[in-house]
This record gives structure tokens, C-alpha cells and sequence, in this order.
């Protein structure tokens, strides 16, 4: 079941994080990038919002890191996102649902 307060606002994206250091370094990158980027700490994991697009630069969250972080390992530590994800070699962005809707497409 999904947990209505993901999408506590239209236009709200996010992500899950399970903690780790992979985590650590990209909540560190994420927050350097965009400081009203909200962070809640749910003890196992982290939820990441903001009111725009969340864009994750692995070649840079690495350099947090202090090795390299391929999109593969990064994924494994995504556990959840709300909004529209785009993903490529290195850069993973989440943006609001196109139409700012519900995702149904209305």
C-alpha cells in the first residue's frame, strides 16, 4: 500500500533512501546543491522532497563518496521515488508529473 503522504502536494517529488554511505554522501551533495531541499530521518531510511526536480549527479555524489558510485549501486539504495524519474549512465532526475497530476493522466 502506498503511503498517501508521499504526495503530499501536487508538484511534491521525492525519494527514498535506505541509510547507508551511498545515502550519506548523496543527502550531503543534495542538500550543498539546494539547501531547501527537505530531509526527514525515518531511522532505517531517508525521505527526500522538494517542490522541484531532484537531480542526482553521480560523478559528484562520488566525490562526496570518495569512490565511484556507478548507477547500478545507486539504485540498490533508491527504495522509492514519487514523481517522474528519468535515469541514465550517471544522472538520475525526479520531476513532477507531467500535467502536475496524479500520474493517471488526468
Amino acid at each position: 500500500m502506498a503511503d498517501a503522504s508521499l504526495s503530499e502536494s501536487r508538484g511534491t517529488v521525492g525519494i527514498c533512501l535506505m541509510k547507508s554511505d551511498e545515502a550519506d554522501a548523496t543527502i550531503t551533495h543534495l542538500l550543498d546543491q539546494s539547501p531547501d531541499i527537505r530531509v526527514e530521518d525515518h531511522v532505517t531510511y531517508f525521505r527526500v522532497m522538494n517542490e522541484a526536480d531532484i537531480r542526482i549527479d553521480l560523478r559528484e555524489v562520488s566525490a562526496y563518496l570518495g569512490r565511484d558510485l556507478p548507477m547500478s549501486s545507486f539504485l540498490v539504495t533508491l527504495s522509492a521515488y514519487f514523481g517522474q524519474i528519468d535515469v541514465d549512465d550517471s544522472v538520475l532526475v525526479v520531476s513532477p508529473v507531467a500535467g502536475g497530476g496524479d500520474g493517471t493522466g488526468r
